[in-house]
């Protein structure tokens, strides 16, 4: 398979309120024709639900090679911004970044991987926590993919690869619900509702339609 990792590229802000990749430095190897970028709130939400899996056998060094992340260089005209590669590890860092797939090679590699991956953790981790009579398999997820796939295909839409993600990490059977956060709310419960952030409006910019801090 052929590597190149892509020193900066320019992402614009479509329609959908997800960012897609306009330009590489790299065009040779790299087709931007609907390549979809993680922006950090996309990030955060996407380890937030990682480290949850981390208990049923997730391999933190599949989710690191899955994506190249980015920080943001300059604000461009048009909705867009140029970002330049950053030695950002997602599952740890504090930073704010922007997440593009490793996937130079639709059919294998880095992102191919991890997708795979993860559907096998989240498998794992239904089958722990609900009660079915009989262990869902990985097949069952994947078919729910491919549903989201042609339906977006049909639709002539692009399928952002932040959908992608989220149709494995938030999938649940029809007729159940999992959700461990409620699981432990009672047990630490903390208002914060007396707090002032302190930032104004002119300390933070809009990504994906929420504010978020430089």
């Amino acid at each position: 398979m052929t590597s190149s990792k892509l020193n900066w590229c320019i992402v614009r802000l479509g329609e959908d309120y997800n960012w897609w990749v306009q330009e590489v430095s790299d065009d040779i190897h790299w087709d931007v024709d609907g390549l979809g970028i993680l922006d950090p709130n996309q990030v955060e939400h996407m380890v937030d639900l990682l480290i949850q899996m981390k208990p049923y056998g997730l391999r933190e060094d599949i989710v690191e090679n899955a994506f190249i992340a980015y920080s943001i260089e300059k604000e461009l005209p048009k909705n867009m911004v140029r970002l330049v590669v950053c030695n950002e590890e997602l599952l740890s860092t504090k930073d704010k970044v922007f997440a593009l797939p490793n996937a130079i090679d639709e059919s294998d590699g880095p992102y191919v991987d991890f997708l795979d991956h993860i559907i096998s953790v989240r498998v794992k981790m239904l089958n722990a926590n609900l009660d079915f009579h009989q262990p869902m398999e990985v097949e069952e997820i994947e078919e729910a993919i491919r549903d989201e796939q042609r339906n977006g295909y049909i639709s002539g839409k692009s399928v952002h690869s932040f959908d992608e993600i989220m149709s494995i990490l938030d999938y649940v059977p029809t007729g159940y619900s999992l959700d461990l956060e409620d699981q432990e709310e009672d047990k630490d419960e903390i208002d914060f509702s007396d707090v002032d952030d302190g930032l104004g409006e002119d300390e933070s910019s809009v990504v994906n339609g929420e504010s978020w801090e430089e």
